[in-house]
């Protein structure tokens, strides 16, 4: 919210499209039973939203957590795990004995920009993996564009 309330300078924005651009989103073979969504400093909100993605998008069960308090916990979980770090994040190395899949982007070095590359990141992730099963993300399952109240 700080992103869009504050004003942004046009070298921040262009620094946000180039980290968007630059994000890499591998895949692995077969279905993973189900996924670990760990938000770096950027927290909680950002594995909220991924995990959101990968069950909407791509029909995969995600837990979100942050960070921190995936270390001080879920750790121990046999999943694999969605890392939503950058590369100066001083948690990155506490995970490397988990099954980590880091995905990677430019970062912007603003914190209200930066959990916007890390969103997009997550949802290239889902995307990918919509592709890599055959599940078309136009249409996910059980998952309406209109939803009717009364």
């Amino acid at each position: 919210l700080r992103a869009l309330a504050a004003p942004v300078d046009p070298p921040a924005v262009r620094r946000l499209a180039d980290g968007v651009a630059s994000g890499t989103v591998p895949v692995a073979s077969g279905r993973p039973p189900g996924f670990v969504v760990a938000g770096g400093l950027a927290g909680q909100a950002v594995a909220d939203e991924v995990a959101l993605k990968l069950a909407e998008v791509a029909g995969l069960p995600a837990v979100p957590e942050s960070l921190v308090d995936f270390l001080h916990g879920p750790a121990a979980v046999v999943a694999p795990v969605v890392a939503l770090v950058t590369s100066d994040d001083p948690n990155r190395d506490a995970l490397a004995t988990a099954d980590v899949q880091h995905l990677s982007w430019q970062p912007t070095r603003d914190a209200g920009l930066d959990p916007i590359a890390m969103v997009v990141a997550g949802q290239r992730l889902a995307l990918a993996w919509a592709g890599a099963l055959g599940v078309d993300p136009d249409d996910p399952k059980g998952l309406a564009k209109v939803t009717m109240t009364r």
